[in-house]
This record gives C-alpha cells, structure tokens and sequence, in this order.
C-alpha cells in the first residue's frame, strides 16, 4: 500500500492494499526487495497522471494482510486527528515495479 502526501497540502492519499504474488520477502528481516522503487512509482504516477508534483511517496508493506490493516487504521486515525483529509486512488493506481 502507498501513502502520498505534501506538507503544504491537506490531503493524504492512499493507494489500495494490494498483493503482489511475485514478492520474495528476505528471510532474516523480511524486508522487501528494492522497495524504494515503489514509493518513485507512486510519486511518479501523482505527478504525471494527477498533476501533483513534488509529493513524497511512503510504502507501507507486510506479508499479513491484517498487520497491513492495522498500520493502515493506525495511520488514517493520526492523519484525521491532525486535520488531514484522507483520499483513496481506487483503482487508478496499482504497482508495476519489480
């Protein structure tokens, strides 16, 4: 799942949570292989197809869906308190990267 946002703007957005089947997670820390590709992608994505340049990208990622939601909940709760207006891409978005 990936979050965009800015510090001059309001609005959070979220991708959906998706499951990528080709993912091999590292055994000793299950970190995911060239992660930072994905935050670009969604970066890219904002300012190409959403005319939102310049906005910082976060992924957030599990191999259990609920410790996914969880962060996702946990996440979407701060950013409400603090005033923020959370927005979903739906199925606009959805990640390509290796």
């Amino acid at each position: 799942m990936g979050v965009s946002f800015s510090f001059s703007d309001s609005i959070v957005y979220f991708t959906e949570i998706q499951k990528m089947d080709s993912i091999v997670f590292g055994e000793k820390h299950k970190f995911l292989p060239d992660r930072q590709h994905y935050s670009y992608e969604l970066s890219d994505y904002m300012a190409a197809k959403e005319n939102m340049p310049g906005r910082p990208s976060a992924l957030l990622y599990s191999d259990k869906m609920s410790k996914l939601q969880k962060q996702e909940a946990k996440l979407k709760k701060k950013l409400l308190k603090n005033k923020k207006a959370v927005m979903y891409l739906g199925n606009k978005f959805s990640f390509t990267r290796p």
